[in-house]
């Protein structure tokens, strides 16, 4: 049974789709310029590669992000142009992406938002994570958390997350709106990259470490 201090949304939440990549970045792996976008729906047919601002193996030294606030909040390394944002986030370009995490029993979906039916930027990863991490989940998702322990982690990530919120008013509209799903992500909540799968290119792995103190 979840404990009495928290609280669910009343009703059932969404799934997901695929992945791009073109860059102002170096890539031992990949040319710099971006090939023509891809029609709306298909899929390359070569392996993607992920930009990279957003690889697992080189994202500490890009962009700093806490995904359980918005994505505007992101910060870049001081040697990164703002406009590294909008570039594509995999190379081929691919039209939208899903984004998967062992934790969440959902997945993220991202498509193009600058100009839909084009390709996904780093802005539309950043901003897709957000989206859905912050949507508030239903008592039968929180249910379906495999572990007691893992439901106790979830627990505290909820109250440490509304308790960061200095302003009395914020603070008591988080707390009662109640377990986000950002919080099965137990406290880990800083942006380490995406990762490739064997589901395909247009299928990415998030990665999350905790943040330091």
């Amino acid at each position: 049974m979840p404990g009495k201090h928290v609280r669910f949304a009343d009703d059932t939440l969404p799934p997901t789709p695929p992945s791009t990549y073109s860059s102002s970045l170096s890539s031992s792996d990949g040319p710099a310029t971006p090939s023509p976008s891809n029609h709306y729906g298909s899929l390359p047919s070569i392996p993607s590669r992920i930009h990279p601002a957003l690889s697992a193996s080189t994202y500490s030294n890009h962009i700093f992000y806490d995904v359980s606030w918005p994505s505007s909040t992101a910060q870049l390394h001081p040697s990164i142009p703002p406009h590294i944002l909008s570039e594509p986030a995999t190379y081929p370009q691919l039209p939208s992406m899903t984004i998967i995490h062992r934790h969440l029993p959902w997945t993220i979906r991202v498509v193009p938002t600058h100009k839909p039916g084009t390709y996904v930027s780093i802005s539309d990863v950043l901003d897709a994570i957000f989206g859905t991490l912050r949507l508030t989940a239903t008592e039968g998702e929180y249910r379906k958390i495999p572990t007691q322990e893992m439901q106790q982690r979830v627990d505290i990530a909820y109250r440490r997350r509304y308790k960061r919120l200095q302003d009395a008013q914020q603070y008591q509209k988080e707390k009662m709106r109640g377990v986000r799903r950002v919080d099965f992500l137990a406290e880990k909540n800083i942006f380490a990259g995406l990762s490739s799968t064997p589901r395909g290119p247009d299928v990415w792995e998030l990665n999350v470490l905790p943040l330091k103190t």
